[in-house]
């Protein structure tokens, strides 16, 4: 199974090198699963193992480094690892273009 990409000249070389290691993984599984698992659920697999990292990183400077106090450190780090999340996703899995908001 193959994601489904536009191939103008706008497409990123690293969001195709992306969209190929998710399908090469995909075709890694063992017991029939490369048939029942979509190459973009292993890259929402990657995407969100990242962003998970980000966020203990980002709480980690908060609180441990800045000092900045646990509920504040860890509503910020949550936030930006949300926010890193749905970038990553939008760009890299789903090669969103499309606007943010309708106009």
């Amino acid at each position: 199974m193959r994601i489904a990409t536009d191939s103008g000249p706008a497409r990123s070389r690293s969001i195709r090198s992306f969209h190929r290691l998710c399908e090469r993984v995909v075709e890694w599984l063992p017991f029939g699963l490369d048939r029942a698992v979509a190459p973009t659920f292993v890259g929402y697999v990657l995407v969100s193992g990242c962003t998970f990292t980000a966020d203990l990183l980002i709480l980690t400077a908060l609180h441990g480094g800045l000092g900045v106090p646990l509920p504040i450190a860890v509503t910020a780090a949550y936030v930006a690892a949300f926010a890193l999340s749905y970038l990553l996703n939008r760009t890299l899995n789903f090669a969103s273009h499309a606007a943010w908001v309708r106009r």
